[in-house]
């Protein structure tokens, strides 16, 4: 359901914000959420699984950053 929850929260965020992040599949992640909302018992769990644990650590980090720069506010240099 977290993922669910996560790719609701994706497809709500504006593009500009997202493309400060391009190395993270937005697309995929939306395109996720939709599967496992409307084909649940046609989901492979073991691509849930490998998600969990290869894929949702690197868009914490990405999430992160996008807080940090948001919280720095727009006249702070960024790196």
């Amino acid at each position: 359901m977290r993922l669910i929850e996560i790719g609701e929260a994706v497809g709500a965020l504006e593009p500009a914000l997202l493309a400060q992040e391009p190395e993270i599949p937005w697309a995929d992640i939306k395109a996720m959420r939709n599967h496992l909302a409307h084909r649940y018992f046609d989901t492979a769990h073991a691509i849930v699984a490998d998600t969990v644990t290869r894929e949702l650590p690197p868009l914490i980090e990405a999430v992160l950053r996008l807080l940090d720069a948001h919280d720095a506010g727009p006249d702070s240099d960024s790196e």
